[in-house]
């Protein structure tokens, strides 16, 4: 167990570094290849997958609020597509979006989307 810990650490790192290293637009295969030799072990599809998840991490989360046809107002998160003027807050990552969806909620608005977030609030 003690290695898978290390190694998902080890991914972790990678996928950071990659995110820092190299703007959206630079991020691709063929430049990973040539800059990190070491990664030479990997395939074009593992290395597109390191790709994938930073480029995610460079994703906005915002959390908005907005009235629905049965003319409540309720509480969701958006991805960064999302070009509607009701937001209150941004977050660099879904989980972060997600507790201050929480937050919100407690406040006394309902939340917006079935997700997971929503079937947690309503165990409680």
């Amino acid at each position: 167990m003690e290695n898978l810990r290390e190694a998902l650490t080890e991914y972790a790192a990678i996928v950071e570094g990659t995110r820092e290293e190299y703007t959206q637009e630079e991020l691709t295969v063929s430049i990973i290849r040539q800059d990190h030799p070491e990664l030479d072990f990997m395939d074009d599809d593992e290395i597109q997958e390191i790709i994938d998840f930073a480029n995610r991490g460079r994703e906005k989360w915002y959390v908005v609020i907005e009235t629905q046809a049965d003319g409540k107002n309720y509480v969701g998160i958006n991805d960064d597509s999302y070009c509607g003027d009701n937001i209150i807050s941004e977050h660099d990552s879904e989980g972060e979006a997600d507790e201050a969806v929480a937050e919100v909620a407690a406040a006394g608005f309902p939340v917006q989307d079935a997700n997971s977030l929503f079937d947690m609030l309503q165990a409680i």
